[in-house]
């Protein structure tokens, strides 16, 4: 999670490209969307310490020579994905979203419309990948090679049912348990084969839209930050908050949130998607809004 709570809080967070970023030493939760990135207070620090972390790694076989030498465009082409209009128009900030449009025109952007059909999957498409690879990545802390071994344990069973147990939260626990429901016998086809389907379908998507535009902009989260515990009862409610930001990690694509407005006293991000390897055209995007918001400062 970065773009979300950067979004929440008022600070820059970026999704780079797919194996831009070693994973390395960190912890293995969905494997194909598992990406390490920076949180910075400006764009300019965020492509600083992102280009120090990027490059290839023996250590971790998905790793990619991401060059970030490209020239500036003189006009950047925006897009504004078709099927994500309505659902931007019934969010309580849209009309703050439409006058960052606004302003992007006046600053020379060239907006156009763009299709990613399937792209009201990903929401779905994602909480099928994400808790099957975790629960295949996660099966290693068992309380006994790895992680915390209960030692009121008297059986084998008892070990990894109370080590678990006392080693994972309640989401990490129910995702687990989600996974291992979509990857069993008789659901593997029904869930997720047909969802990595639809994932390699979205790159395919995304590919044809960025033939459009430079760049795909929408809000970053439906809306600001909520309570602390505010939807920890309501797992479905918790996980639409993520409605923008999983079509991108998805299709392994580069993302990034700038903070532009506030709404009642807290911040709100827009998110910029670029093209595959395109972080270049992502964050001369991202500055401009910067500076137009923050009057270059």
């Amino acid at each position: 999670s970065v773009r979300q709570p950067s979004s929440f809080n008022g600070v820059v967070g970026v999704k780079p490209t797919y194996g831009t970023v070693s994973r390395y030493g960190v912890v293995a939760f969905a494997s194909s969307t598992d990406q390490a990135a920076p949180i910075a207070k400006t764009v300019e620090e965020s492509e600083f310490v992102l280009k120090i972390m990027a490059g290839k790694d023996i250590h971790d076989a998905t790793t990619i020579q991401n060059a970030f030498a490209k020239k500036e465009k003189q006009t950047i082409k925006i897009g504004l994905c078709k099927q994500l209009k309505d659902k931007i128009d019934t969010l309580k900030n849209s009309q703050k979203f439409h006058e960052a449009i606004q302003k992007l025109k006046e600053a020379g952007c060239e907006f156009v419309e763009v299709e990613v059909p399937h792209i009201e999957s990903s929401l779905a498409c994602y909480y099928v990948i994400s808790p099957a690879e975790a629960t295949s990545n996660l099966a290693r802390f068992d309380g006994v090679k790895y992680t915390t071994r209960d030692e009121s344990a008297k059986t084998l069973e008892e070990v990894y049912v109370k080590s678990r147990s006392k080693g994972f939260g309640k989401e990490v626990q129910r995702r687990i348990m989600l996974g291992n429901f979509v990857l069993s016998s008789g659901y593997f086809d029904a869930y997720y084969k047909k969802a990595k389907r639809l994932q390699d379908l979205l790159k395919d998507e995304f590919k044809q839209a960025f033939e459009k535009c430079d760049v795909i902009m929408t809000p970053t989260t439906p809306d600001v930050a909520f309570k602390i515990g505010g939807k920890l009862a309501d797992p479905v409610a918790m996980y639409l908050e993520d409605l923008f930001t999983v079509p991108a990690s998805l299709a392994g694509v580069p993302a990034i949130s700038v903070p532009y407005e506030k709404s009642e006293g807290l911040p709100l991000g827009v998110q910029f998607i670029a093209g595959e390897k395109q972080e270049d055209i992502m964050y001369q995007a991202a500055k401009l809004l910067e500076k137009i918001y923050k009057g270059g400062k």
